[in-house]
Formats: structure tokens, sequence, C-alpha cells
């Protein structure tokens, strides 16, 4: 059994739908139980990119002593590819726990033209912190230089090699690759002394490497109808567009929320009352119905970090008062929330409608379904097909 690790829960989606891709039966997880009959890959979502470097240390820490006495041929570490969250400290805590090992980090995502070269970071050609990632509204990018993003101190053994070079031993190395290839030859050195960490490209290669087959590339069509699907973007009211070009007008409504001229306290009895009532009316009229933010938040805004649990606790409400039968959510923490208030703990990646994009099936012993994206991707046109 392959075990990944990842922080947040579109990521963790992210590394099911690879899994998918080579026929292998995959499980994701919140809590760490151990299935049986055990699966292919098991990925546990660790929920460790957007809170504190101290929650994210314990978590890490709680969960590789659970998998330790779990027998694995491999554990994986996925990080964002754009090298956000607690990764050093995550690594760290991993090292500490498995004395003797090394970590060999690799997050360019080249078939998404993120790659890393002479020690900086590119996006399309582009220095990261020159890109869009450097608005993020949570972790923004102000710097390209590899080292200086994992926020390197004077005593850590952190290094960036050049392609082929060998990983020193209880050392961090971040992997230089821009392309698949590169990343082919990163992952041909994994072995027991070596844990690999990184992005969706890497635990491809990974699995290549190992010699699972690929399956023949199909388009994957969804045979059933959705019934009433919900849509929770916890991005503007922009995302939500996108959505409504996709969808016939008549079979769906926006439900939304001006949150750049909320208080806290406003945002509380927002969430408490009239939001969850608009949307649970609106499933009167229409069958797909969009909760979306409805400005942009200004960064470092008070309540942009209440967001997340402002949709979860919305979500749960409409869930459990409407029959949804597809819940789609849009970015990687509003996922993780509402995953968590739904108390959905085990979940079966069904289908990779294109890559980030996975739908799951909810183990609830209802027909009920949850596809997830991070916010950076886009949805795949036969969503909108399935939906009208």
């Amino acid at each position: 059994m392959i075990i990944v690790i990842a922080d947040d829960f579109t990521g963790a989606a992210e590394m099911g739908g690879i899994a998918l891709r080579f026929g292998l039966t995959v499980e994701i997880q919140t809590e760490f139980y151990m299935p049986s009959p055990a699966p292919d890959v098991l990925v546990l979502d660790t929920n460790t990119r957007s809170g504190s470097s101290e929650h994210a240390v314990k978590k890490i820490e709680e969960t590789v002593k659970k998998i330790g006495d779990v027998p694995g041929e491999l554990i994986f570490k996925k990080t964002d590819s754009v090298l956000r969250g607690h990764i050093r400290e995550e690594l760290k805590t991993i090292l500490s726990l498995m004395p003797g090992k090394s970590i060999l980090l690799a997050p360019a995502n080249p078939s998404s033209g993120r790659i890393i070269k002479d020690g900086y970071y590119y996006i399309n050609g582009k220095l990261l912190h020159q890109s869009v990632f450097s608005d993020d509204p949570e972790s923004p990018v102000h710097t390209s230089e590899v080292l200086s993003m994992l926020g390197r101190s004077a005593i850590d053994s952190i290094q960036v090699l050049k392609n082929g070079k060998d990983v020193a031993r209880g050392s961090i190395a971040v992997g230089e690759a821009d392309t698949i290839s590169q990343l082919r030859d990163w992952a041909k050195k994994i072995n027991n002394e070596i844990i690999p960490a990184g992005a969706a490209d890497f635990f491809y290669a990974i699995l290549k490497e190992k010699g699972f087959t690929e399956l023949p590339e199909r388009e994957v069509l969804i045979q059933e109808r959705a019934e009433r699907a919900l849509f929770v973007c916890g991005s503007s009211l922009s995302k939500a567009a996108v959505i409504l070009e996709g969808l016939k007008h008549d079979n769906t409504t926006v439900v939304e929320m001006p949150c750049k001229f909320l208080s806290d306290a406003e945002l509380r009895s927002f969430c408490d009352d009239r939001w969850i009532e608009e949307t649970v009316r609106s499933f009167n009229s229409y069958r797909n119905v969009i909760i979306v933010v409805g400005d942009e938040i200004p960064k470092g805004h008070t309540i942009l970090g209440k967001i997340p649990p402002c949709l979860a606790k919305i979500t749960d409400e409409v869930v459990h008062r409407i029959p949804v039968t597809d819940l789609y959510i849009e970015g990687g923490s509003t996922a993780s929330a509402v995953i968590r208030k739904l108390g959905w703990n085990r979940l079966t990646p069904i289908h990779e409608l294109a890559p980030g994009v996975v739908r799951m099936e909810i183990g609830t012993g209802k027909k009920q379904f949850v596809t997830v994206k991070p916010g950076s991707y886009m949805w795949p046109d036969q969503i909108w097909d399935y939906l009208s």
C-alpha cells in the first residue's frame, strides 16, 4: 500500500485522481482509519496548510506515529506545488520521527508550466512572485528563490540540487526540474532511505517508475443525472460567473454574500440565518444553486479566515435539509472545512474529470457525490453537460 500525507483536501483528491489513472484502488480520509481490505493508495488529508505552524507540526507528528506500524511500500508527502504552507516545518518533523532517512522534495509541476531552475521557481516562463500568486489573499508569494520560499534557517540542512545529484543522508533536498523526464530521473533515486515529497507530477513520475501501467486515456462520462447540485465557491463572484456561463441559466441561481462590507458579528449572523434560508428556498425553483463570496476580500481582512468555516456551516445545514445529490467545492481551505463539518471521513474517488478535479462517492449509504478542485484550476466542460 502507498500512503500519501497531504496538507489540504484538494491536494489529497488530486493524488487520488492520479492513482485512478493507473487503475489503482484509492481511499481518501480526513482521520486515519485502517480500511479492510486495504486500498492500493491511502491518502490522508491533515488540513495543515492554512493553520499555524505549531498545529501543522503537531498534526504531522500524530499522523506519522499512527501510520508507523501500517505496512506500506512507500510514504509520499504531498505539498503545494508553489510551496505555500508550512512545508519546512512538516518535513523537519517527519525527519525527526524517521532517523536515518532523507527527504527529496520535488514540487515542480512541468505539466502546468511550473518549474524550478537555478534555484528559482518559474510559472509559464515568469518568476513566480511576478505571477498571480503574488496576490494570493491567504499566502501571497513575495519571492521566487526556492530556499527563501521555504523559509530556510541557518540551522537547516536544506539544499537545492541540480538534476541527477545525490541526496545527502539526513538532509532535505529540493530537486530542480523543468521537464517530466527530469522528475522521472528524481523518481529513480527513491529508495528505503529517501522519502519523496512534492506535487502531482512527481507522484505521477514515481508511480510510472514503480512499474504501474497507466490506463488508456478516455473521456470520463458521468452516466447518472444530478437531481440537485450545490456549488460552494470560496472565491469571488467572478468565479461563479464562470460556472453560470457553462450552465443553463433557467436551472441555476446564485446566492451571494457581500463579505467585504461585513463585520465579524454581521458575518456570524449572516451565516446563522439569512444565507442558509435563502439557499434552501432557492432549491424550490432551481436544480443547481451556487453559494459564493460576492466580493474580492482585501488581503489581511479580519474575516478572511472565517469564510471557509462559514461556508462549511451553511453547506452542512443545506445538505441536511435538502436532498443534494452532488456537491461541488472550489478551493482547498473551503473543501477541508466543508468535508469535516459534514463528517465525511472516508471518500472513494471514482472519476478524475480533469487533472486536480476529482469526483468522489461518500460512504454514507446514500447516493451522494462530491467533486473538488483547487481554486486556481478550471472546471471541465463535461460537468456542464451533466448538470444542464
